[in-house]
């Protein structure tokens, strides 16, 4: 993920910990300016493998 990709995996876990669907992370208002702010954008263009 590089450089502030701690960013980004702290959030997934909090939806994994939490038992949330990822969909939840693209409700979610992040804090500006942040690398979380692009989890949103990634989740919403995921396509089943």
């Amino acid at each position: 993920l590089g450089m502030s990709g701690d960013e980004v995996v702290h959030s997934l876990l909090d939806m994994m910990y939490a038992k949330r669907p990822y969909t939840t992370i693209q409700r979610a208002m992040h804090i500006h300016p942040t690398v979380t702010e692009l989890i949103p954008t990634l989740l919403g263009n995921l396509k089943p493998l």
